[in-house]
Formats: C-alpha cells, sequence, structure tokens
C-alpha cells in the first residue's frame, strides 16, 4: 500500500506508449493500420489484452483507462506477492 501512495503515475512512458499506440490503432486501422510500426503486427495478436485494451481506451479514453490498469495491475501483483510471502 505503501508503494501505492508514494509512487505517483508517471503518465504513459517508456513501453506503454507502443501499447497504447497499438491499441488506439486496433480502434481505428484506417488512420493507423498503415505505419511501419504496425504494418508486419507483433506480438499483440498471440494475447487478448491488445483488444480489452483497445475497447476500453474507446470507452474511457486513453489517459483515464492507461492509468486505471495501472493502478489495477500494481494492486493484483502486491495482492499475489502477499499470497506467495503468506504461503511461505
Amino acid at each position: 500500500a505503501l508503494w501505492l501512495l508514494l509512487t505517483p503515475y508517471a503518465g504513459l512512458t517508456h513501453d506503454a506508449q507502443a501499447y497504447a499506440f497499438q491499441a488506439v490503432a486496433r480502434a481505428d486501422p484506417a488512420i493507423l493500420g498503415q505505419d511501419v510500426f504496425l504494418r508486419y503486427e507483433s506480438q499483440d495478436r498471440y494475447t487478448i489484452f491488445p483488444q480489452i485494451y483497445s475497447a476500453l481506451i474507446q470507452v474511457f479514453g486513453l489517459e483515464a483507462t492507461a492509468s486505471a490498469l495501472t493502478f489495477g495491475f500494481h494492486v493484483l501483483w502486491f495482492g499475489a506477492a502477499f499470497l506467495v510471502a503468506r504461503q511461505l
């Protein structure tokens, strides 16, 4: 909990920009579908996350979705770490 309180959300930085770009392109392939980064696809066809991310972006917007997913995955990560520590 202390980590979540003391580490502010930095926004879309580093590889989060690439994932956001892929999700936005999936929502509107006519505009971004021919970009060289997306033309030959990537690992996003092997997971369901880009479809979910794209749908959430269309409903809530890019920044709100990114911050909510970041917070949610942090909570899941620390919850899993707690469960592992409790078992050990």
